[in-house]
């Protein structure tokens, strides 16, 4: 269970750039999706999202490269 202390820390970091790739899974792409979503109006989000998580995407050996495209994630996320 997520606290509100734990989702502030995490949009921290995510926007940030310092959450660790390892911490950047699954949940967390959801987190920061849902985070987004309730605190700015759509497109605001879907830049938001896609941009962070095309940073991470980018670096990370384990997604595809159907992943690191930004429609494909949004569209998944929403």
């Amino acid at each position: 269970m997520c606290v509100q202390s734990d989702i502030k820390q995490v949009i921290s970091q995510f926007e940030n750039r310092t959450l660790a790739a390892s911490e950047f899974n699954h949940h967390n792409h959801i987190l920061v999706a849902w985070y987004y979503l309730t605190q700015h109006d759509l497109t605001t989000a879907m830049l938001k999202t896609c941009f962070g998580i095309k940073y991470y995407a980018e670096r990370s050996e384990e997604h595809t490269s159907e992943l690191q495209s930004p429609c494909n994630l949004v569209c998944r996320l929403l």
